[in-house]
């Protein structure tokens, strides 16, 4: 079974930077455009972060959308799909061919990153009012989303032939005007989905930038970011790179890792 990994942070954190120095090769969907970044940027000595990058292949998964009309007509009524998401169509049916051949070891890779997936949410919302024929989503559909996210998608990562893959995503923060409680959780399809999608990881880490631009992963529960909890007993607040977590999981003996319950 595959290490699942999700990384969450501000937008400008060094996700992807940090990300991309994992165990090579490397397959990396890109759904926002930043995977340039991980080509330039260096460290203080002048090396390039993400060590060999010859050895990273990048999938654009951007959409092309025609923007050069704008449409300001508001769909009350009728099945008119919006301009918009028939583009996601061609991007989530290439990833799901390039992941069949994964899994029929067509491709090798060690490493697969998906960054990030608070884009890959919105294609896939996109799929939908495509599939449905209809201009937004209705509240079954979350169950459908559900079902994908819970049921398909990552029993399936689990479950790839390579050593491990990482989602980055961003976060959602909610405060309860009655009780001024402020929730930070994942984003994923819905909020309800949200709050309960960091338990289906066992490492989730969420990271941070201080001073001087360094990068650090905070692996105990940190802020009101209530899962941000590592079970491999990774320290917290390790820097981001790869070479300081590996030794953690080359230690962890498969009968050492609880099991990973899916959410019904």
């Amino acid at each position: 079974m595959t290490n699942l990994i999700l990384i969450v942070g501000k937008p400008m954190s060094g996700k992807s930077s940090s990300a991309s120095t994992w165990e090579k090769p490397i397959l990396f969907f890109d759904f926002d455009g930043n995977s340039s970044s991980i080509f330039n940027l260096k460290n203080s000595k002048g090396e390039l972060v993400a060590g060999e990058v010859d050895k990273i292949e990048v999938i654009n998964c951007i959409p092309k959308v025609s923007n050069s009309i704008l449409n300001f007509k508001t769909i009350l009524k009728g099945n008119t799909i919006p301009s918009y998401a028939p583009a996601a169509v061609e991007v989530i049916n290439r990833v799901g061919i390039i992941l069949n051949e994964v899994i029929s070891g067509q491709r090798k890779c060690n490493t697969i990153i998906f960054d990030s997936i608070t884009a890959m949410f919105s294609l896939w919302k996109d799929m939908i009012l495509v599939n449905n024929s209809q201009p937004s989503l209705q509240q079954q559909d979350y169950g459908t989303l559900s079902h994908i996210l819970f049921k398909q998608f990552l029993p399936m990562l689990r479950n790839l032939p390579t050593k491990y893959v990482i989602l980055i995503d961003h976060t959602e923060i909610v405060k309860d005007e009655k009780t001024n409680i402020v929730e930070e959780f994942p984003i994923a399809p819905s909020k309800p989905m949200g709050r309960i999608f960091a338990k289906e990881f066992m490492n989730v880490w969420l990271q941070l930038r201080g001073v001087g631009g360094a990068t650090k992963w905070m692996t105990e529960p940190y802020g009101f970011f209530e899962y941000a909890g590592s079970r491999t007993g990774i320290p917290n607040g390790i820097e981001a790179n790869f070479k300081n977590v590996e030794p953690y999981f080359k230690s962890t003996r498969k009968e050492e890792v609880p099991p990973v319950v899916i959410n019904k």
